[in-house]
Parts: C-alpha cells; structure tokens; sequence
C-alpha cells in the first residue's frame, strides 16, 4: 500500500451482551460475531477475532461503530438483512476515525463476501489491504463508501451499487516526507 498511516485503534475489553443487542468489547469466544440471537450493535468499537458471519433470514444494524477484523473472515450472506454505518461526522482530532466502518489490519489476509439483500445498506470505508474482497449484492441503499482490497471483484446477478461521497469516508493520514534531489 501506499505510504499511509494504518488507523491505530485501541481495541475495548471484554464481551457484554444485552439481550439482542451487543455492546462494544473484544470477541474471541464463540464460532463466530456475532452471537445468535444478535440483531443491533450499539455504537463503538468492535475487535473480532475470529469469523464475521450474517447468514441468509438473520439480520444485523448498527450506527457509529467501527468493526476490527484482528483475525478470521467476514461473509454477509444473501437474503440477510444487514445495515451497518461507522461514525459519522467530519473527521477531527475527537473523531479521527470518522467514516471507518471495517478496518482489517495488513496481518489477517483473510476474505470478505459482502452479499446483502434489498434491504441491506453499508456506510463508510472498508479498509482491508491484504484481504480478497467479494461483493455479489449491496441491496437498494448499497455501499456508500469505498473498499480498499488486496483484490475487490464484483460478481453476481444482484445489484452492486457504490455511491462514493468522500464526507462518508476515512481519509488516511499521509506522514510528512522529505524528499532529496539532485
């Protein structure tokens, strides 16, 4: 990748669960995120270590959260209901991760399938440099946002729809450089 600074989020302990609704934490248990029976995230940070999993009839919502794949795969199955948005906002010294919606750090080369429904809609930047990226549907609202892949294909008889509006998105940091010429 480019000379970009990685985003450098400190991932919350611990797992908590309220009923339906999960709360920000670190996962490592269990065979998969979320939990059955899980249908909200509250806001905040989400570091998952193991598989990202929404199957077919499940159906998944959550605003201002950002989700960290440390380890494992994501896959949104169709015909699952799936509207999921990171921090809003401008991006600023309080909100330095506005417009991340799923990061996957360079060390997991993991895969992601993003396959909603017509009712599924996606908000902010899914930054994940070394992973295989697949998109086959993203639903009538679509991805509004960008997808930054080792490899991104487009594929399927489902509506792929990409709105980019860069108040959305995550902007990297690029490092100050110095650059000698003769």
């Amino acid at each position: 990748p480019d000379n970009i600074v990685f985003p450098n989020i400190v991932c919350p302990s611990g797992e908590s669960q309220s009923g339906s609704t999960l709360n920000p934490g670190t996962y490592t248990s269990g065979n998969k995120f979320p939990p059955s029976g899980v249908t909200s995230l509250s806001p905040g940070v989400y570091c998952v270590e193991n598989d990202f999993v929404v199957n077919g009839g499940e159906s998944l919502v959550g605003s201002n959260v950002i989700i960290i794949m440390k380890d494992g795969d994501v896959s949104f199955n169709g015909g699952a209901t799936i509207n999921l948005s990171g921090p809003s906002g401008a991006q600023s010294e309080t909100n330095p991760y506005a417009g991340l919606f799923m990061y996957m750090p360079m060390e997991n080369q993991g895969t992601i399938s993003l396959n909603g429904n017509s009712g599924s809609g996606f908000t902010g930047s899914v930054l994940a440099p070394s992973a295989n990226i697949s998109i086959d549907g993203t639903g009538d609202a679509g991805l509004h946002g960008q997808i930054i892949g080792y490899t991104v294909d487009l594929s399927g008889t489902s509506n792929v729809k990409i709105v980019y509006d860069n108040n959305e998105n995550w902007d990297a940091p690029v490092p100050p450089q110095v650059e000698l010429k003769q």
